[in-house]
């Protein structure tokens, strides 16, 4: 998104915008619950930060982003965190973040994860932690019409106190989801879905499988269990992408965390060019994204990393040392 229309964005949420932007502007308006509107909390690494006030230190693109979304807090009830890097903004509910685990503390944690994997441009992402599908609908309408959708992440939390790990997960996932989507856009479905459910169970110890917060370990040994002693069973990145078999639309999730984690975990540095490699090269008519990442994991890793995976899922020794 350019400077011009994070301006541009920043005006119209707070009024005086025209055509398009005046869309958005109204649809912030109609559905906003008058009701809830206050004074917005912004937050910047924990720190209150006044609506006026001239922080030190704090980038334009961060100061335009927050003060974009500042408005749609007011109205919604919202709050609005910055981290330390400024290279993710969380708007949520203020009632709701106070009855699960802290955003700013996933978010340091999730971009640590994310370090070696994906390096975030200058202009931060957004993730908005929406109460209900209204705020997620009212705030995708505004982003698509101002044309800076591809910047935001809308996840709709529906669940209680007793799914706290559940939600962080979520949230976790979210933000390594959308900074892969921004700097590694042509990462496969696949990869993308293994790398945001690791780094979600390295922040939080859970990922989210199967709409359930599962362990690392879990996920694995029912992967083990399914193989089932299956000696000629070997990983197939055709296969895993899922959307290759018929009547299947979705990566297989199971197969994707494994797969990152034991290369992440046993071929960590060669795992970090293969993203780099694969997340920046679009994929050319004749040549398929599983026969890059082949292609990549042989060149950066070995010929022979996906029959050694093959060989550990079988024997039921694919997780951590």
């Amino acid at each position: 998104m350019s400077m011009r229309a994070m301006l541009a964005a920043g005006v119209l949420l707070t009024g005086g915008a025209t055509g398009a932007e005046q869309t958005a502007a109204d649809a912030v308006a109609l559905h906003a619950n008058t009701n809830r509107s206050r004074a917005a909390v912004v937050r910047w690494d924990g720190r209150v930060v006044e609506k006026d006030e001239q922080v030190r230190g704090l980038r334009p693109t961060a100061r335009e982003t927050v003060e974009t979304w500042r408005k749609f807090a007011e109205v919604r009830g919202y709050r609005v965190d910055l981290d330390e890097t400024q290279r993710v903004v969380v708007v949520s509910d203020a009632e709701r973040f106070q009855r699960f685990s802290p955003s700013a503390t996933i978010v340091d944690r999730t971009l640590a994860a994310l370090a070696p994997f994906s390096s975030p441009s200058d202009v931060p992402m957004v993730v908005l932690r929406a109460s209900d599908d209204e705020d997620g609908r009212t705030a995708t309408t505004a982003a698509e019409a101002l044309g800076f959708d591809g910047q935001l992440h809308v996840y709709v939390e529906a669940g209680t106190r007793a799914d706290r790990r559940a939600v962080a997960a979520r949230l976790a996932e979210a933000i390594a989801r959308q900074q892969l989507r921004l700097d590694e856009p042509f990462l496969s479905e696949w990869m993308a879905d293994g790398l945001a459910s690791y780094v979600a169970e390295e922040t939080t110890g859970r990922a989210i499988g199967g709409d359930e917060a599962r362990t690392l370990r879990s996920v694995q040994s029912e992967l083990e269990r399914s193989i089932d002693g299956n000696k000629s069973w070997q990983v197939s990145l055709y296969e895993v992408s899922g959307v290759q078999i018929e009547g299947a639309t979705e990566p297989r999730e199971a197969e994707a965390l494994a797969i990152v984690a034991f290369l992440a975990e046993h071929h960590g540095d060669a795992m970090t060019r293969v993203v780099a490699q694969l997340g920046r090269t679009e994929p050319t008519e004749g040549r398929p994204k599983y026969r890059e990442e082949e292609r990549a994991l042989e060149q950066h890793v070995g010929k022979s990393v996906l029959d050694e995976l093959s060989r550990a899922l079988r024997e039921g020794r694919s997780y951590r040392p």
